[in-house]
Parts: structure tokens; sequence; C-alpha cells
């Protein structure tokens, strides 16, 4: 088996045909190629610092440590969950603490 070593859009445009589906090129656009916003950078940026905070509660914090004992029980290994950035969000006290400095 050869690696062509494409993107997904352009993989998916050379294996649709030997499956006999059509696909419209404006499906096929590189959407890092497209302007972003800044709102919609913002966001981006928001949903990865969420991301980090809640991978290092479970992987660094004592708040997190049942929720990741669970996890290597079912058998995810600490390379599976730092690979997908896995996370473990506190109960509702947590937000509230994070709301009040906010304020």
């Amino acid at each position: 088996m050869d690696i062509d070593q494409v993107s997904f859009p352009q993989a998916v445009a050379k294996v649709a045909p030997l499956a006999g589906i059509d696909i419209d090129d404006k499906y096929l656009n590189n959407e890092s190629a497209q302007p972003v916003d800044e709102r919609t950078q913002a966001l981006r940026e928001l949903y990865q610092d969420a991301t980090k905070l809640y991978h290092h509660l479970l992987v660094n914090t004592q708040a997190g440590e049942t929720a990741l004992n669970y996890l290597h029980e079912r058998g995810l290994d600490d390379a599976t969950i730092d690979a997908f950035m896995l996370g473990y969000a506190p109960g509702n006290d947590f937000y509230s603490i994070i709301f009040k400095i906010r304020k």
C-alpha cells in the first residue's frame, strides 16, 4: 500500500471516483485556506484554552485523580490521554469560583 501524504480533502477526492461518488469541488476546499474572522479566531483560542485547562485538571490535579484512574482502568494509557487532550471538568463549585474571579 502506498502512502501519498495528501490532505484529507485530497484523499477524499482521490478515492471518491473509485466508489462511484461525485463530490462537488466546493466541499474539497482546504478550510485553513479560507479567511477566519476575529470572532471565530477568538472562539477557537478560547476552546484551545479550555481544552488545555481541562486536560491539566485531569492529569495534574488531585481533583482529576479519580477520573484519570477511571480512564486507566478503561485501558487508556497516558500517551492516548495526552494525544487526544482528554480532560476533566470538576463540579459546579469550580465554575462558581472562576465566575467570581472574572467579576
